[in-house]
């Protein structure tokens, strides 16, 4: 494990157990979660599709979205199912201010990473553009790849991959119009940082997969060997 001085203090001296970081009362069990709130959270550990790690009813190694397609990444996995207390949890990560709760969701995130066994070269996150993430003063993807780097070691590309201005907010689109508005919105800055690399994608929520397509798909273009995804949370979709 790989947690610098800052981080081993951070731990002291904010323990972000001592409050349940969904509800904010007083917590005794020890955990992120109090025992009323851990009730809503639900793990993606579940029957998955094997490829992108969407939440399945039933076992089989595709989903529909990903049956008959031949996706740039690897495979994806998500830590946790967007719904009850993970969906509060992000959505005060993203819009809330709350920065910490990048460490409380890079946990899972690392664990997950440790069960499925892959080893990366180089990690990144998706990207903002420089005016969003002026307004909201961070971007959360960053913080949980910056989070999950200190844990596992995997050394961070901070600025690898830029995302061009225009691109409207992904927010109620379908999946084949978050590709089309995604097309070609995310360059590459130095590719040599990508030659021949094994890449770790790190994002908050995965919806419909397109943003990881596209951003892999630029990566692969760089001359990455390969590109994996790892998010925080996935939606449920309903033609799963």
């Amino acid at each position: 494990m790989a947690l610098n001085i800052w981080d081993a203090v951070k731990n002291v001296i904010f323990n972000r157990k001592l409050t349940c970081n969904i509800c904010g009362r007083e917590n005794f069990n020890g955990e992120y979660f109090c025992d009323d709130c851990k009730k809503s959270v639900i793990k993606n550990d579940g029957y998955i599709c094997d490829h992108c790690g969407a939440p399945l009813n039933y076992p089989s190694a595709y989903c529909d979205v990903c049956r008959d397609r031949n996706l740039s990444f690897k495979f994806m996995r998500s830590a946790y199912i967007y719904t009850g207390g993970i969906k509060r949890v992000v959505k005060s990560l993203k819009y809330g201010g709350k920065r910490y709760l990048a460490d409380i969701l890079a946990d899972e995130v690392y664990n997950l990473y440790l069960k499925t066994g892959y080893s990366a070269d180089i990690a990144v996150f998706v990207p903002m553009v420089k005016a969003r993430e002026k307004k909201r003063g961070y971007n959360q993807s960053r913080e949980l790849a910056r989070a999950f780097c200190a844990l596992s070691g995997v050394p961070l590309a901070d600025n690898a991959i830029i995302k061009k201005e225009g691109v409207v907010s992904q927010v109620g689109l379908t999946r084949n119009a978050r590709l089309n508005n995604l097309r070609d919105s995310f360059k590459v800055v130095d590719k040599t940082i990508f030659k021949d690399k094994k890449v770790i994608i790190i994002d908050d929520v995965a919806t419909t997969g397109s943003t990881a397509e596209t951003l892999s798909a630029a990566i692969m273009r760089a001359g990455a060997e390969e590109a994996v995804v790892f998010t925080a949370a996935v939606t449920r979709r309903r033609n799963r």
